[in-house]
């Protein structure tokens, strides 16, 4: 007979995939720390243009070097769905923190 000492297979798959999944709970949280400093840069970014007329008039300036046209309209727009997508980026991040605590506490049955 087999040694009966030896861990069933099933249970030897989940003890080699742990270490794996701690990892991967790791790379979570570094994606997470990331986003989180995407969306403080959107937020500053939107500030800027929501209070700074001069700064919104280099944008433009910029843009019309490359023959585009934006508006100090558009660009208060933009600001606002940059605030909205700062929001939805920190909310990723709550959840990828959640998902790698969880793949932290798993345990072999």
């Amino acid at each position: 007979p087999a040694d009966a000492d030896a861990i069933p297979e099933p249970k030897l798959a989940q003890a080699q995939a742990l270490p794996e999944m701690k990892h991967g709970a790791k790379e979570m949280e570094r994606g997470a720390d990331e986003m989180e400093r995407g969306a403080k840069e959107m937020r500053r970014e939107a500030s800027k243009l929501r209070t700074n007329k001069a700064y919104r008039e280099k944008v433009i300036a910029e843009h019309a070097e490359r023959g585009e046209t934006v508006t100090h309209a558009e660009l208060l727009r933009a600001a606002d769905s940059m605030e909205s997508g700062s929001r939805g980026m920190e909310e990723g991040a709550k959840s990828m923190r959640r998902a790698a605590a969880e793949m932290r506490r798993q345990r072999i049955p």
